[in-house]
Parts: C-alpha cells; structure tokens; sequence
C-alpha cells in the first residue's frame, strides 16, 4: 500500500470507530432503576461490534509489521510507533476483560454494572486517544512527504 492508500485508509477507519464508539456511548451511563436487563443487552451487542472491529483493524495494522511504512519514512519515530505497538496489546487485554464481565452480568448486578460501565467509558477514552495519535502520526509523516515530493516533482 503506498503512502496516500495509508493515509486514507486510517482516516475511514478511526471514522468507522468513531462510529462504533459513538454508538457504544449512546447506550451509556447504566440505568438506575429498571431496564437494566435490554441496556445489558445492547451494551454486550454494541461492544461486541466494536470489539470485532477492533480486533480486524489491529491485526490488518500489524499485517507486514506495524507501522512498516512509517518507519520506512521516519526512522527516528520507532520509540512513537513501539509505544503504539504496546498500546495494541495493552487495549486488547481491556477490552477482553470487559468482554468477559459484560457476558457473565446479570441486571441484578448493580454494582457490577455501575463498575463495567466505568470501565468501557475508560477503555472508550484509552481508544479515541490512541486511534488520534496513530491518525496522527500516518497522516503527518504522510502528508509532509507527499507535500514535499509535489513541491519537487
């Protein structure tokens, strides 16, 4: 994939998870009194979606080596993109985790409802701050070296 697929290819996919994300934050905070039972099941369906996606998006960005490109361009961003790299495993062991709790609640589990749903906005944020500094970073490194090669060509 060359340097302008990259770019656009990790700007329609931190939209599409600002999608999900979006849609995950419309079921949240946890309800109160009743409905716990249908925002449960909304809640496990909406993060599940995510989590799917989730888990493709890493894997076709580590497909051939993370961040292969960048670093190709930018050698002197490797402690940027291993930090990145890190991140990756560190949100799938979060999000596996809250996986696992969503799919063992049960609505009488109020506490535990209040503490997952505490959990899912903090890995929420984890996420927009991680997809922003890798959209960031592609599109950085990317932009500044199709600019500079237009002002040459």
């Amino acid at each position: 994939m060359d340097a302008e697929n990259i770019a656009s290819w990790m700007q329609q996919e931190y939209r599409r998870i600002q999608e999900l994300v979006g849609r995950l934050r419309e079921r949240l905070p946890a309800p109160t009194g009743g409905g716990r039972a249908q925002w449960l099941e909304e809640v496990r369906d909406r993060f599940d979606h995510l989590r799917a996606h989730q888990i493709k998006h890493m894997a076709l960005e580590e497909e051939g080596g993370y961040m292969q490109p960048v670093l190709e361009q930018r050698p002197t961003l490797t402690p940027q993109v291993e930090r990145l790299h890190h991140e990756h495993r560190e949100l799938m062991e979060i999000m596996n985790s809250i996986h696992e709790t969503l799919h063992q609640l049960t609505p009488d589990d109020s506490l535990q409802i209040r503490d997952v749903y505490k959990r899912i906005e903090n890995y929420l944020g984890y996420l927009d701050h991680h997809e922003e500094s890798e959209n960031l970073l592609v599109t950085s490194v990317f932009t500044e070296d199709m600019g500079s090669w237009h002002s040459a060509g």
